[in-house]
């Protein structure tokens, strides 16, 4: 290998860590962000119900809902960012969704 080639291969490889290692950096900050957001309205919630005398059980559970909830969009949010199409992530979801709601 001559030194013009072996510059030309350290060039994409250059561009390929500088690509997609912004996205990666993207991501990471989209999902700790969310993850932070997501943690406070979980105990903004548990706040507001336990205020209002709401069962504790259902505090707990409605809190860990939003929580996992929240979480879920953010996880993909993050996936979108690494640029991995999420469409039918989010198909799944609202079909699983769907048939809990026709179930109940």
């Amino acid at each position: 290998m001559d030194m013009d080639h072996m510059a030309q291969i350290a060039g994409k490889v250059w561009e390929l860590v500088t690509l997609y290692g912004l996205k990666l950096i993207a991501a990471i900050v989209v999902f700790v962000l969310g993850r932070w957001i997501a943690r406070a309205l979980k105990k903004l919630t548990h706040r507001i119900l336990t205020k209002r005398n709401v069962d504790l059980t259902i505090v707990s559970f409605v809190s860990h809902l939003t929580y996992i909830a929240l979480l879920t969009f953010v996880i993909l949010a993050a996936l979108g960012q690494l640029g991995i199409q999420t469409t039918s992530f989010v198909a799944v979801i609202g079909a699983a969704g769907l048939a809990v709601g026709l179930a109940l």
